[in-house]
């Protein structure tokens, strides 16, 4: 009983060489392996205000919201920018316009810089001139 038991043990480890060798040798045949990388995404490094001085405060609400579609491309700029959703139409030209003169850090895979989709939110605030302080 003893030595079967022993013959036993010292065969499984050989049996496990065995298939990882035979396994490794018909995977580098047949098989390549792909790593995939995290996309790191664009980061805005330019933002220019939205010239908000043809649309009238009058006409869109407070906190108007304005969501864009962009694909920012490898050179960092926005591209196909588009509308999601608007409280104001008024409000869409004027935020587009801006959105195309930012400038962005490109997103990257590995060490490639790639394209990358993003939706931007933005609210617009009307603020009441400020009172000036008595002196």
């Amino acid at each position: 009983m003893r030595r079967t038991l022993v013959t036993s043990l010292l065969l499984v480890p050989m049996a496990l060489t065995a298939a990882a060798a035979t396994s490794n040798s018909t995977n580098d045949a047949s098989v390549s392996t792909t790593v995939s990388f995290p996309v790191i995404p664009a980061k805005i490094v330019y933002a220019p205000k939205a010239d908000l001085t043809s649309v009238l405060p009058q006409s869109f609400p407070n906190d108007a919201q304005v969501i864009l579609s962009i694909v920012v491309n490898e050179d960092g700029e926005a591209r196909n920018v588009k509308v999601v959703s608007s409280d104001d139409p008024a409000l869409n030209g004027p935020v587009m316009a801006a959105v195309s003169r930012y400038h962005f850090r490109a997103a990257t895979q590995g060490n490639q810089v790639v394209p990358y989709h993003m939706n931007l939110a933005f609210v617009v605030q009307l603020h009441a001139p400020q009172a000036l302080a008595a002196r």
